[in-house]
């Protein structure tokens, strides 16, 4: 049984559907053009009505396509599915298992590598975007509502006149649609999330491969006023019933007494924690990469 909704599976359905009139779109206006451009006496007029045609249809699928990206990248996060511009909760999920299939193929590479390669890839508008499904999830879901399944294999072997924008495998289809995506203000927060969280996980391997030997041999002189309520904020104090509904101001004079730092820096750091890495700084994304160091080293001992 398959880990999706029905209406969820349906939207990817729909999905795949407009890709195919896209790629059944410009595999026949080639064959029109071409057809024309063999004439011994060949037509503009004709071949500017054929594009101008082709860009009419185009658009009209793209934007057919976007709007229903759109309601599938709003619905992934409950589903719990990732393509390349879902939201950043699903990209934090998934992190981990995209991290060791990297590291699993690419046998000399580190998790940096990989980190910079996603950096990379979402610093650049014409890297490849993917989205992948499985044959079973879509013809379940055809079956539900006493359809007729969908021959994958008989697509399989006309691979041609579908690529790029779709390309088959022996289980799952992958939809390229990088060429149909219109960027909108919900992808760019999305975007900056990730690159936030990225840009702190490198920072994070850094600092570990820098200095190993300073968290370990010396944690009593280590943590500033910031570092220290990133800490307890990472420990969840922050989010317990005792201190989650006082005021700051109250929060930081009774953090004072515990850490024997000025309530007022104490304050001010709270106040970090409300605001992005970009708002306040190299400073803080510094300080979160030595607390998150400490936790790494917890988790991953370094011999």
């Amino acid at each position: 049984m398959t880990q999706y909704s029905m209406s969820f599976i349906a939207k990817i359905h729909h999905l795949f559907e407009l890709c195919l009139e896209v790629s059944e779109l410009e595999y026949n206006s080639n064959k029109k053009i071409e057809k024309e451009l063999k004439k011994p006496h060949f037509s503009m007029a004709e071949l500017n009505e054929l594009n101008t045609g082709f860009e009419k249809q185009l658009e009209k699928l793209k934007s057919d396509f976007n709007l229903l990206l759109f309601y599938v990248f709003k619905e992934s996060r409950n589903e719990n599915f990732y393509f390349t511009d879902c939201p950043f909760q699903v990209y934090q999920n998934f992190y981990k298992k995209r991290k060791r299939h990297f590291l699993r193929y690419n046998f000399d590479a580190r998790e940096k590598d990989f980190i910079c390669l996603e950096l990379s890839k979402f610093e650049n508008p014409n890297f490849k975007k993917g989205l992948s499904f499985a044959y079973k999830d879509l013809n379940e879901y055809m079956l539900n509502f006493k359809q007729t399944k969908i021959n994958f294999n008989a697509l399989r072997r006309q691979a041609n006149k579908f690529e790029p924008i779709i390309s088959f495998n022996k289980k799952f289809l992958r939809l390229n649609y990088a060429r149909l995506f219109c960027p909108t203000e919900a992808w760019t927060f999305t975007l900056q999330r990730k690159m936030e969280f990225l840009t702190q996980k490198l920072a994070c391997l850094e600092e570990l491969q820098i200095k190993p030997e300073t968290i370990s041999e010396t944690p009593s002189n280590l943590f500033t006023t910031n570092q220290s309520v990133l800490l307890l904020d990472q420990l969840g104090v922050f989010a317990s019933p005792y201190f989650e509904n006082i005021a700051k101001s109250k929060q930081a004079e009774i953090l004072s007494r515990l850490l024997g730092k000025n309530a007022k820096n104490i304050k001010s750091a709270i106040e970090k924690l409300d605001k992005s890495a970009f708002d306040v700084g190299q400073g803080f994304t510094r300080d979160m990469a030595k607390i998150q160091a400490v936790f790494n080293q917890l988790e991953y001992p370094v011999e």
